[in-house]
């Protein structure tokens, strides 16, 4: 079985390919980079804005959730460029709202609903709400699919 179709989730050996010295099974920032999309100094200035601005650490060794955050702030940035920066305290809440689901890679059919201060993860969305309100929404199937090619491949 996929390890993405197991009802028990990825499998940490199967990352561990990509995991540093770490006590926990995870990925490196320098292995992340490529993942992601994101230059290994776009996510050092990224690390450094979340801790500075929303008081969010990620840490030595990422989680495949914080690899799926980190896919969305890449899509924030790709959107926004520098207005992303405005975003720092929505993309913490969604580091932490990603870390609290233990089904991260069957997250297929959520979106993720980032404002300048909060996060969630949603099913179903209202448009037009969104757009008055400013609010991103960073769709997961994608990230996700993209993933199983690269994590579990």
């Amino acid at each position: 079985m996929c390890p993405v179709e197991s009802p028990t989730g990825a499998d940490p050996r199967l990352v561990s390919r990509f995991a540093g010295a770490g006590a926990r099974p995870g990925f490196t920032w320098e292995a992340a980079a490529p993942i992601v999309g994101l230059a290994p100094s776009v996510l050092s200035r990224w690390e450094r804005l979340l801790l500075d601005r929303a008081g969010f650490d990620l840490g030595s060794t990422l989680s495949f959730a914080d690899l799926a955050g980190l896919a969305a702030l890449s899509a924030t940035v790709r959107c926004l460029g520098a207005g992303a920066d405005g975003f720092a305290g929505g993309l913490a809440r969604l580091f932490e709202a990603l870390r609290d689901r233990a089904d991260v890679e069957h997250l297929d059919g959520y979106v993720a609903l980032i404002s300048r201060d909060s996060a969630r993860l949603a099913e179903r969305y209202d448009n037009e709400r969104c757009a008055a309100a400013d609010i991103l929404v960073v769709p997961l199937r994608p990230i996700l699919a993209d993933f199983r090619g690269l994590v579990f491949a």
